[in-house]
């Protein structure tokens, strides 16, 4: 007998691959040729609406005043583009606030009519987008803005001194109070607060530390700002969600045509400018990532079907529309920041080093935010001295409170670690704590409630390295911020993805899991759940958590899960089974638009109408 290699197999399959892609090009050069594809069939090739989730009907998620703080018009889109038009058609006011107004090549006022309108086309009321009216990047020995003294007035890039907007749309502080803002770091905070103040939104998406000095900028001002509020008004706690306007989006891969939206990758090393950790800063983890649902408006097979194009379009000046290929995914994804913490209403008393930084909000900070590679932290950790004996800090509350966690956020240097804590609470309890995160990321410390304390001391015990120390320290008197939660099907995959309506090829079955947020038991998965399958009982059968196809039959079938304990709380999705007509229909309009892109493209090249 013959035996047959694995390179035999592997060539089997690339020649099968290479037949079927040359019979989908020959079909589709027919049908553009015989004006069977015109161009108005790509804005038809949507996921359907044959699914549907509890997240909707969250009262977390709807009816809120949900604010949206990006640095330059479009990374509006790129941090958040699909949770605006789904956070809008919840019902929720969204107002999206630009710090800049991006015009290092001069052209703020055409940006801001561009976002005006890319907001319009996701639902958000022209009234809600606002512009602080600062510069894009600096013209001063400071560097930046962010590193500038406090009250100096300094020049933008292209000369401006003060905030300023268009005719349709005054600068935020010129509405609020007739005159703009001068350019001075302490006018770029007080700005950003009082727009928060103003509308007191409810939930806040922020950009986060990304490579260009004005994302971090906002960033970091955000985080100041926040901290700020947060010490001076206690009952206002915001759900805070921080997003990278490059790396999950501007910069990601390029993975938008395929059969079923793909979710978003974690960043590949080389776009990291600092590989020592998973992301662009330290303190977080991929796999602590919040991930956000998308609606049916920002699914289908072609751009032009998906509503993100239509918002990317308006921002014409940066040729945002090209990016749509990195952008779209079937989720968003975010880090959460929590602010019921009550430390930040305490008293913070340490034996040495500056205990201010452990309730600034701010799990980073550096020295010179314009140096790209690699990034320096620094100005934001409680570094107790070497020689001090004691190594404590003590959180002591106005009043007393149940204590139910503390979460801790290392030194986020990966050779300065603590090893062993201690937790002394009022009532003389102790809880000891081993071995913090070490790249600074959330420890969370739970216990037995403690009734009514006065107080909480830490100490470090035993380190590693010579600057042992932590960069935030939060105390919490609650469970959990939110009470209800959230599931979505995914597939159980390197990838992850999101389930709406999953286009099945050739699989002879699907590997499903299930993503919940928050997870409140820690544990969520398909065992918690019941699994329906509510059309196509002689199509699928479901098993180890696999739905399996038992008969491959086409058509559109919905399968629902749900939550043993509480059936409200479920997702339904639909699984098609297209047929080879409809698989080859899908992969021609895919090709066709390509082909019609590039085209436009270098027509537009050679006419000189984009650089």
């Amino acid at each position: 007998m013959n035996k047959v290699s694995p390179n035999d197999i592997s060539n089997c399959h690339i020649k099968k691959h290479k037949r079927i892609l040359k019979k989908i090009l020959i079909f589709t050069i027919i049908l553009i040729v015989l004006g069977l594809i015109p161009m108005p069939m790509l804005y038809f090739c949507d996921y359907g609406d044959n699914f549907n989730n509890s997240f909707c009907n969250l009262s977390e998620f709807s009816s809120k005043k949900v604010m949206i703080i990006a640095p330059h018009q479009d990374d509006e889109i790129n941090i958040a583009g699909a949770t605006i038009n789904n956070f809008v058609q919840n019902g929720s006011e969204v107002i999206v606030v630009f710090t800049t107004n991006g015009d290092y090549y001069d052209k703020g006022s055409i940006r801001i009519n561009e976002a005006v309108n890319a907001m319009k086309s996701l639902g958000v009321d022209e009234d809600n987008v606002v512009f602080l009216g600062y510069g894009d990047q600096w013209d001063t020995d400071y560097k930046h803005i962010y590193h500038a003294p406090e009250d100096e007035i300094i020049k933008s890039n292209i000369g401006n001194t003060e905030t300023y907007g268009i005719k349709e749309k005054e600068d935020f502080r010129k509405m609020i109070s007739n005159t703009s803002s001068e350019y001075t770091r302490d006018n770029y905070k007080m700005d950003v607060k009082d727009v928060i103040l103003e509308y007191l939104p409810e939930m806040i998406f922020a950009v986060d530390f990304d490579a260009h000095p004005d994302h971090r900028t906002t960033s970091l001002i955000f985080e100041e700002v926040m901290g700020e509020i947060l010490k001076k008004n206690q009952e206002y706690n915001p759900l805070v969600f921080k997003g990278f306007a490059y790396n999950t989006a501007w910069y990601a891969t390029d993975d938008f045509y395929s059969y079923n939206l793909e979710s978003t990758l974690l960043p590949a090393r080389e776009s990291i400018d600092n590989v020592t950790y998973e992301l662009d800063i330290p303190n977080y983890n991929w796999e602590d990532r919040v991930r956000f649902p998308v609606n049916k408006n920002m699914l289908g097979y072609t751009k032009r079907s998906n509503l993100l194009y239509e918002a990317l379009k308006e921002h014409d000046s940066q040729q945002a529309y090209t990016r749509m290929v990195n952008i779209a995914n079937s989720d968003q994804v975010f880090w959460e920041r929590n602010t019921g913490s009550i430390a930040y209403d305490g008293l913070i008393e340490v034996s040495s080093g500056e205990g201010k930084y452990l309730t600034d909000f701010k799990l980073i900070d550096s020295s010179d935010i314009t140096i790209r590679k690699p990034s320096i932290f620094d100005k934001c950790v409680w570094l107790p001295e070497l020689e001090d004996r004691e190594k404590t800090v003590r959180v002591t509350f106005k009043k007393p409170s149940d204590i139910y966690s503390l979460s801790f956020y290392d030194n986020f240097s990966l050779e300065d670690n603590i090893i062993k804590g201690k937790i002394t609470f009022s009532d003389g309890s102790e809880v000891i704590v081993e071995k913090l995160n070490k790249n600074g990321s959330e420890t969370k410390v739970e216990f037995p409630v403690k009734n009514d304390i006065e107080y909480v001391e830490f100490q470090i015990i035993e380190f590693e390295g010579d600057e042992p120390g932590l960069c935030e320290l939060e105390v919490f008197n609650q469970v959990n911020a939110l009470d209800t939660q959230y599931i979505k099907l995914m597939m159980d995959n390197e990838s992850e993805i999101f389930i709406y309506r999953y286009t099945v090829l050739d699989e002879s079955y699907i590997p499903l899991n299930v993503y919940s947020y928050p997870n409140i038991n820690d544990k969520l998965t398909l065992e918690d759940c019941k699994v329906s399958i509510i059309n196509g009982k002689d199509v699928f059968k479901f098993e180890n958590n696999k739905l399996v196809i038992t008969e491959r039959k086409s058509g559109k079938y919905k399968i629902r899960v749900e939550l043993i304990d509480n059936p409200e709380v479920y997702d339904e999705v639909e699984i098609f089974i297209p047929t080879k007509t409809e698989v080859m229909y899908i992969k021609s309009m895919q090709i066709y638009e390509q082909l019609l892109d590039r085209g436009v493209l270098s027509f537009k090249y050679r006419m000189g109408l984009i650089d």
